[in-house]
Formats: structure tokens, sequence, C-alpha cells
């Protein structure tokens, strides 16, 4: 058994009435585990696809344990064609936007005001116009936030550099029952433009086994160790929603997705970062553009179920896009696992018309042929298509006529 499924295990003990079989679950983590292997074989034997002027490339650790790989995205073209910004990618754009100052809550303000899909879109145009020497029409750090005091305090006192050890040394200097006090008090002096009185990183190790703060919310108890790879996990700019795209990744979301297992996903995340290891989910990427488990949406379409169906399972399941949806509502029906309705009893959003049959063929040929989003993305480039959906339809019905793709797929 591997760490991440013995803790794993842990969490589903303690929540036996809600979770389905361990065994069932575990499964999926054995898969999902199996399936980054033989990914990272093929590397090793053949290397990285390039098509197209976009690569996917996995970093392997010393022992080829990793789980995760590195994806160069896109290129994207401007509508002048300007090379200076095709030769950025798109992680190099949203590295510029980051270094320049510029947060989460700016890429929000700047996606309404450039009425962008995602605010990791005009992430990515910011950075291309940072790295293209213009100015952005916003200061950077001067968006308002949505989040509340205690969590603008808690990034303050994790941005500025400082750990649970110090939390606890805190907590003992002000005479507070709990570290996570001590955090929000930090953060709020360092908000406040106060000093606080330990330096980032200078508290001794916490003894082993003291209580402390779970993850904001949860009310879990932790160990310092899982406490340093929650603030990894923080620091490196990944929240909740990226801990559920984790979970659908590493277990099947087979199990509910409660605080208790998240926490776990978050905890095994951070130990990958303090490792030195990527993680296969991009903070802040739309969940749609992750590289989601072979074959998941194919189940999905294969079952009969429909666009309209994924947009109501995305709403009772609390998923922000209907492909995230469609991928977890695949992989519950690949574990035997039922979904709430019958195939087909929801018509799709006016906003997104339900493919016909051939449309549907086209899609099954296409998701089965190991094409995903990004190739739709690149796709869509070449083509001078913007319709995400179309360009895979389209892509479809070539493969189904016996041409080939200028780009290539996923998988093998």
């Amino acid at each position: 058994m591997n760490d991440l499924e013995r803790r794993l295990r842990t969490a589903f003990a303690a929540q036996e009435d809600l979770a389905p079989d361990a065994d069932s679950v575990l499964a999926g983590v054995e898969a999902a585990v199996a399936r980054h292997r033989r990914r990272r074989r093929a590397v090793r034997a053949g290397g990285a696809a390039v098509a197209a002027g976009a690569t996917a490339a996995f970093l392997l650790t010393a022992d080829g344990e990793g789980f995760g790989w590195d994806r160069t995205a896109v290129q994207q073209q401007t509508a002048s064609g300007d090379p200076a910004r095709s030769a950025a990618s798109e992680q190099e754009a949203a590295r510029a936007f980051s270094d320049a100052g510029y947060t989460y809550d700016d890429a929000v303000h700047l996606s309404g005001l450039w009425q962008t899909a995602q605010p990791w879109d005009a992430k990515v145009e910011g950075g291309h116009k940072l790295l293209e020497g213009r100015t952005l029409p916003i200061t950077p750090g001067t968006a308002p936030s949505a989040q509340s005091p205690d969590e603008q305090a808690l990034n303050a006192y994790v941005g500025a550099g400082y750990d649970w050890d110090d939390a606890a040394a805190l907590a003992l200097h002000w005479g507070l029952d709990d570290p996570s006090d001590a955090k929000v008090r930090a953060g709020r002096l360092l908000l406040d433009g106060g000093t606080v009185p330990v330096e980032p990183g200078s508290a001794p190790p916490a003894a082993e086994g003291s209580p402390g703060p779970g993850d904001p919310g949860d009310g879990a108890v932790a160990d310092p160790a899982n406490q340093r790879a929650w603030e990894a996990y923080e620091r490196a700019g990944y929240d909740y929603t990226d801990a559920h795209h984790l979970a659908a990744l590493w277990v099947g979301e087979v199990a509910p997705r409660t605080g208790e297992l998240l926490s776990d996903v978050k905890a095994v995340a951070g130990d990958e970062l303090l490792a030195g290891n990527r993680l296969p989910v991009e903070s802040g990427r739309p969940a749609d553009a992750l590289d989601l488990p072979a074959g998941a949406l194919e189940r999905f379409l294969d079952e009969g179920y429909t666009s309209g169906d994924a947009a109501e399972l995305a709403q009772r399941w609390g998923i922000g896009d209907t492909a995230s949806a469609k991928a977890v509502a695949g992989l519950k029906l690949a574990a035997g696992t039922g979904l709430p309705f019958p195939a087909g009893s929801f018509e799709a959003p006016a906003s997104e018309p339900a493919p016909d049959a051939a449309g549907e063929q086209a899609l099954d040929a296409y998701f089965g042929a190991g094409y995903g989003y990004d190739q739709a993305v690149e796709l869509s480039q070449l083509w001078k298509v913007e319709d995400i959906l179309e360009v895979k339809i389209t892509a479809g019905k070539k493969l189904l006529a016996g041409e080939r793709l200028p780009v290539q797929p996923t998988r093998g």
C-alpha cells in the first residue's frame, strides 16, 4: 500500500457511513497510479510528443514514483500575429503576472474589465501585456478581495513566509490556545503594517503530536507534519477547488468530497510539493483544461448522458464546470456507482446546445482517439474556430473519415 492509499484509507475509515466500499475507492487510486506510471514509461521510452508548437512532458522524480508532470501550454497568437506574443507560453505569461505583484483578485477584476471566460485567461492576457512592456489598467494588489478578513489574514501570514512552528511560538507568546488564532492575529498585524514578534521560519520545530488546527474550516486536529504540508500547498497558490480536482484525478471521486478527504488530498499534495515534485493540476487553472483521467468522458457519453445531465450534476455536486462533472460522473459509472438520475433526464442549457447523433458519434471518436481539451484549443487556433465544442465535433468527423489531425493525442 503506497502512502496516498494509506492516508486516504484512514480518511475513509472515519466516514464509513458516507463512503462506499473502501476497496472500490482504492481501486480507483491504484488505477490512477498505474496510469501515471504507464505514461512515465512511455515518455522514458520515446520522449514527449511535440506537435504544432505544443508539448506535453512528464517530470520524473529520481525514483520514478512522482505523480506530477509539467505541461508547456499552447502558445497564444495575437490578432496581429505579433511574434513577441507567440514566443511566450501561458505559463510564462502567468508567471510574469504574479512576479509583477498582481494577485488572483486582480485577475478576477481584469477578467470583468476584459470580459474573459476565466480569471486564468485574464492572468495570461495580463502577463503577455507585461512581457510586451505594456501597462495594465490597474495597480498590482489593488483589486478588492472577495475573501473574508480571516482568509486575508491567513493568506498574508503564509505569504510572508511564516509556518506552523511560527504559529505555535506566537500562540505561546500571546497566550492563545490555538495556533490558528495566532496565524490570524499575526496576519492582521502584517496587513496593518505592524511587526510580528517572530521572524518568518525562525521558531524551533513544535513537538511531534502537539495539537494544532486542521485545514481552515474542517475542525480537524493535525500533527505538525500535516500542517507543514497544508501550508506548502497553500503557499504554492492551490485552494479548495484544486483539491477537488486532485481528488478527481487521484481517487476517482468515488467517495464523497468531505472535509476529511480534501484535507488528506491537500496533505498528500503538500508533501509532493515539499519533495520538489510537480502536481498534475496548475493552481487556478480552469477545470476543463485539466488532463482528466482517460476514459471518463467517453464512459459518460457511452451511457447516454448529455450536457444537460452534466449541468445538473455540476449544480448538485458543487462543481464549477460541466467538463469536470462529466469526468466525475464517468468515473463513478466506471466504478459501478450509479448516478442520481437516468441518462437523458435533463435538456442541454440554451447556451450549450446538445450535439445531434452525428455530433455525439464524432465526440466519441475524438475522445476515443485520445484527444482532449488542450488539443481542441490548439486546433481552434489552427482552424480559426472559437467554439471548442464545434472544434471537437469537426475533428471527430475527420477521424471517422480516416483523416489525420494536425496535432497529436494526449495518450498513445
